[in-house]
């Protein structure tokens, strides 16, 4: 299966998109984990079967990563804040 992908740019990060076909033969979902290597001039991405789990994200919050609250405005109904 050969696929042309364009990279965009997310922040600092140049990123690749991964097909759906690709990503459901693979068993690939959002936040699944690649080992990402180079070799003889090609980008080589394996899945390594990690996902990561919710407590090990958790940990990687830190004060430079942390968005600030949202200011969502008053209460419009019955809604209680």
């Amino acid at each position: 299966m050969t696929f042309s992908v364009t990279l965009t740019e997310w922040e600092n990060d140049l990123m690749l998109p991964v097909p759906v076909q690709v990503a459901r033969q693979l068993g690939l979902v959002a936040g699944s984990v690649l080992t990402v290597t180079v070799k003889s001039g090609k980008l080589i991405a394996t899945p390594n079967g990690r996902r990561s789990k919710l407590d090990e994200l958790c940990r990687r919050i830190n004060a430079s990563n942390r968005h600030k609250p949202a200011d969502w405005g008053a209460a419009v109904g019955r809604e209680a804040w």
